[in-house]
């Protein structure tokens, strides 16, 4: 008995894309690419849409970003991945200093040696749960880098 399957084009892409998410995902949420490799994969991922469930380390293109979900919830209309820090940050390369984003909590605050970029300069952390802004208190929380 020969058992037949019907594969069409569509199939083999949908599948080729979804090994490709499976593939890539652990090396994107431990930080091993580039930014244009992330640029160049972040079509395979699944877009940002309202009423989806997300968890910890999933990822969503929203705007041609990629962001991962760093708190599990239901995505809302106005939880979107670029206003929301709580629940999502940008994929960003090794090397790569982001912008600095005001934490909502322990659960985003900054760690000791974190660096961020804010009002053109770097900034490093040199506390721990840091939630100031960088150059608020000069004395306080953050060295200038540059």
């Amino acid at each position: 008995m020969t058992l037949r399957v019907k594969v069409t084009p569509g199939d083999v892409r949908a599948l080729l894309n979804s090994l490709g998410r499976i593939t890539v995902s652990a090396k994107v949420t431990a930080g091993e690419l580039t930014d244009t490799e992330i640029q160049a994969i972040a079509g395979l991922f699944e877009k940002w849409g309202v009423g989806q469930v997300v968890n910890p380390k999933d990822l969503r293109q929203y705007n041609g970003v990629l962001y991962e979900c760093i708190q599990g919830h239901t995505t809302q209309a106005d939880w979107t991945p670029d206003t929301t820090a709580s629940l999502w940050k940008t994929v960003a390369a090794p090397g790569v200093t982001p912008a600095w984003v005001q934490p909502t909590g322990a659960h985003d605050a900054y760690a000791i040696g974190d660096l961020v970029t804010y009002a053109g300069k770097t900034w490093r952390s040199t506390i721990a749960a840091n939630t100031t802004v960088p150059g608020e208190n000069p004395a306080f929380g953050w060295w200038v880098e540059n």
